[in-house]
């Protein structure tokens, strides 16, 4: 068994598979190797294949609000991303990058249809496996756009989110986290880091606060008195 056939193995989407059919899921399959920050899809793009991490780092982001991407998981060796491709052929749900040098693995929807064909009873085990990854995605997917919808209904006196706007406006914002406490300031920048994207706030106190997306609960906009009478 080669190498790529035994990483499959390894892989629930392929569990129940033979090393025989391993090998012929394995020979329909291309091999490509990519640098750090190749783009391998990008959101809204139409699917046509599933990809394997056989070696490396791969960032799966969507945007969620505005011009902010909210990364939603770095995969690794073993990684499977773009399975929806495969059952529906619709545009991508989120954008797939290359966090390191990887080597990935490709099947493409006509060659993965052709298995199908040639091999039903195989074909019909990776479709019951492929269901089951992407209904476990979409559930991280859902969460992540109820955070979304819930944030837009907590801005207040502004249309539309952007970052970029409101860093340029020097606004002052009051931010809820999930703690509980209330950080009133401007927003200095957006930056990515290992665990996603995160605010660099300057408080009313002049102090500089990092603040993760993720904990963010509601972005308003307070007067100057209600800000003077916290001072």
């Amino acid at each position: 068994m080669d190498g790529d056939s035994q990483l499959l193995k390894e892989l629930k989407i392929f569990a129940g598979l033979s090393d025989e059919e391993l090998a012929i899921v394995s020979a329909g399959m291309a091999r490509r190797e990519h640098k750090a920050g190749y783009t391998v899809f990008r959101e809204g793009e139409l699917g046509d294949a599933v990809y394997i991490v056989a070696s490396g780092l791969v960032d799966v982001s969507t945007r969620i609000a505005g011009d902010v991407e909210k990364n939603l998981l770095t995969l690794r060796t073993g990684g499977v991303f773009g399975e929806l491709a495969l059952l529906t052929g619709d545009p991508r749900s989120a954008t797939a990058t290359t966090k390191s040098d990887c080597v990935l693995l490709s099947l493409t929807r006509d060659a993965f249809s052709a298995l199908c064909e040639e091999h039903g009873a195989m074909g019909q085990t990776l479709l019951s496996h492929l269901v089951s990854v992407v209904a476990k995605r979409l559930n991280i997917t859902t969460e992540l756009y109820r955070q979304a919808v819930a944030w837009g209904l907590n801005i207040s006196n502004v249309v539309q989110l952007s970052f970029d706007q409101l860093i340029a406006d020097h606004a002052q914002v009051a931010i809820e986290v999930t703690s509980g406490r209330t950080i009133v300031g401007t927003i200095l920048k957006v930056e990515q880091s290992a665990v996603g994207h995160e605010l660099l706030l300057q408080d009313v106190d002049d102090d500089f606060v990092i603040i993760p997306y993720q904990a963010v609960v509601s972005v308003s906009f307070p007067k100057v008195e209600a800000v003077s009478a916290s001072e």
